[in-house]
């Protein structure tokens, strides 16, 4: 992940975005970890089983602060 976040900011990206499935757990702590926070849902974004549909966490990470420095690089 580390090497992604440097290889975005070095491209000058100011953000990545993801989607993940609002139940796992797994994925959402390790995304957290990394510094990505919650910005949304999207409700039924995922097929679930029995017909249904799971809603999407849609979560960012900031390459760049507000003054347009690198911030995650750092």
């Amino acid at each position: 992940m580390n090497d992604l976040v440097e290889r975005c900011g070095g491209a000058g990206a100011e953000h990545l975005w993801l989607e993940v499935r609002e139940g796992n757990a797994k994925a959402l702590a390790i995304y957290r970890h990394f510094g990505f926070r919650e910005q949304g849902l999207r409700p039924g974004y995922y097929p679930a089983p029995n017909g249904k549909r799971e809603r999407a966490v849609v979560m960012s990470l900031a390459l760049v602060d507000e003054s347009g420095e690198a911030d995650a690089l750092d």
